[in-house]
This record gives structure tokens, sequence and C-alpha cells, in this order.
């Protein structure tokens, strides 16, 4: 696992970059366009821990743009793409996301899920 953004490929930083900034100023259709792509450029390399935070990202730009069936989605991609890189940061987030995705559609379920997330975020 990257221990820093500095150490993921240049891609992933630029697009990373990218995308909060354009989330910080206020442009959420942007910022989840932009963690599109670093999924999109990502996919061309083996699966690691920098596709799964990729994904992860997608989920929660998606989680802001209220489109939360594509942040079910990609957070449960996230999810499996984490336990196999062996990145238990990432799968905390990404369960910590579809659980308030799934919340936010009104499936109570999602509670539990984000509870998991925190519990597991704690243990790391």
């Amino acid at each position: 696992m990257a221990a820093s953004l500095c150490d993921a490929p240049p891609e992933r930083q630029s697009s990373d970059r990218t995308g909060r900034i354009a989330c910080a100023s206020g442009r959420g259709a942007e910022s989840h366009r932009t963690a599109l792509a670093a999924v999109s450029l990502l996919e061309e390399l083996p699966p690691g821990p920098e596709l799964a935070r990729a994904y992860a990202n997608v989920a929660q730009q998606s989680v802001i743009v209220l489109d939360l069936p594509a942040a079910v989605t990609a957070g449960e991609r996230a999810i499996a793409l984490a336990r196999g890189a062996d990145d238990p940061a990432t799968v905390a987030h990404a369960m910590m996301t579809v659980g308030q995705a799934r919340l936010l559609s009104g499936d109570g379920a999602g509670e539990e899920m984000i509870r998991d997330g925190v519990r597991r975020a704690r243990a790391i």
C-alpha cells in the first residue's frame, strides 16, 4: 500500500488532487468525472490498492452527486479490491460510503454497514 498520495502512481496523484480541488470548490460533477477518469486509467494496470482507492473515491463522489446506485456498485468493487490488496483502510472507507448510500436510498441495513466500517477504521 502506498504510504501517501506522493507514493502513488503519477496518474493517481494528479487525478486525486484535481478531483479533491474540484469537490472542495463546489464543483461536484467535475470531481465525479475526475474520479471516473482515475478509475479508467488505473483499470489499464494490474489491480492493486490504488485501484481500490480510486473506486472508493468514485463511490464517495457518486454519493455527493446523489447517484446512489453507482455509489453502491463502485463501493462494493472498492471493498473487493481492497480486501484483495490487504488495504483495511480502504475497506473501512468504502464500507462507510456504501452504508451511507444504502441509508440514503432507504435501506436501513446501511446503518450497520456504516457502524462496521467505523469499527474497522478504529481497529487500524
